[in-house]
């Protein structure tokens, strides 16, 4: 069993409740969309289940350092369990100035960090590109290492509008 499948699982189970029609502009199935904030644009991999009929969870996936977003969501079967358990699933890469995608996670990893790229405020522009589009309710983090660490930084960053974070192959030191 693939790690997202129990954690994805955790983080979603509790948002799978009933709710309004729901309305998207996002078409069903995998679609690329790129999004912009400052002078950064990325790519980003929406997954939105066919027929929805009820405002949803979002799960933001975050690759690991040298990874991808289309990575992320290949090895996690990001669409496979957004169609399974009803939320859409979004899968971002962080920024590959130098090669080598990284986020910076409050001190790792990278580039992101010796530049100080405002990984926070790319994927609040994410999060917020999304809810302009998608009736969600709560949303979640899925990381992977250097992924992990940034799901562990944006919680505090976007408290009001992170429910759960879940982060696999992260030391903390403790």
């Amino acid at each position: 069993m693939h790690i997202d499948v129990a954690l994805a699982r955790i983080c979603v189970a509790a948002a799978l409740l009933p709710g309004l029609a729901a309305q998207t502009t996002l078409p069903p199935g995998e679609s690329r969309h790129e999004v912009s904030f400052g002078d950064r644009s990325s790519t980003v991999i929406v997954h939105v289940p066919a027929g929805l009929d009820a405002p949803v969870p979002l799960v933001l996936g975050l690759h690991g350092w040298f990874g991808s977003g289309a990575g992320f969501c290949a090895s996690t079967r990001m669409g496979e369990h957004a169609d399974a358990m009803g939320f859409i699933g979004v899968c971002a890469t962080g920024d590959g100035s130098s090669g080598e995608n990284s986020w910076n996670a409050a001190g790792c990893c990278g580039s992101a960090v010796t530049q100080d790229v405002d990984d926070v405020g790319f994927l609040r522009a994410v999060v917020g590109w999304v809810d302009e589009r998608a009736e969600l309710t709560e949303k979640y983090t899925l990381g992977h290492s250097n992924g992990a660490m940034m799901a562990y930084v944006l919680p505090p960053c976007l408290l009001a509008a992170l429910r759960c974070c879940c982060r696999v192959g992260l030391d903390t030191g403790s």
